[in-house]
């Protein structure tokens, strides 16, 4: 929203985002929505404008070890995994018995792809795996049109902490067959 810096007002970027959108004078905000926060553009999700099919590639930079954290890629067709099988969306956590990064094929029926940052966190006795809580929402760091670095703070944090999880996309445009 032009004008306001939501950083010192008191507000999660969950309670920015929604009184930005309560304030918005268009009908359908803009996507992705985006509220000032200091000097950075922050948001809670991401839209990348795709070929119907391609390659992408993802990669984990920085994982506060506090906190279990990943993120999700999400598309309106599907993404294969490496044993062949096809999903709407993956979920790749910061875990250091895997591999940091992933690589995935997708077809996508609308031309886009979803992104946004995942983290875990205890309620009670369950933990629950979250999105787009309290202080969840990242800065995007564009390197290029078809590159960009995600610089993600999860819920549960008391204050904003876009340094807890950093990941890299890159996207591949392919044919596939």
């Amino acid at each position: 929203m032009e004008g306001i810096d939501y950083k010192d007002t008191g507000l999660s970027i969950q309670q920015a985002m929604l009184d930005c959108a309560k304030r918005s004078t268009m009908r359908v905000p803009r996507r992705p929505l985006t509220i000032q926060w200091g000097n950075r553009l922050v948001q809670t999700s991401d839209v990348w404008d795709v070929q119907r099919s391609g390659r992408v590639y993802a990669e984990i930079l920085k994982a506060s070890p506090a906190i279990e954290q990943g993120f999700d890629l999400s598309v309106n067709g599907w993404l294969r995994l490496n044993d062949g099988n096809e999903v709407p969306t993956l979920r790749t956590w910061a875990d250091d018995r895997y591999e940091n990064f992933v690589e995935v094929d997708f077809e996508s029926s609308d031309q886009q792809l979803f992104v946004w940052n995942v983290y875990k966190m205890q309620l009670g006795e369950s933990l629950l795996e979250s999105k787009w809580g309290g202080n969840a929402g990242f800065w995007v760091e564009t390197l290029s049109s078809n590159e960009r670095i995600y610089h993600c703070s999860p819920d549960i944090q008391e204050a904003p902490d876009f340094q807890a999880f950093i990941f890299r996309i890159r996207m591949a445009q392919v044919r596939l067959t």
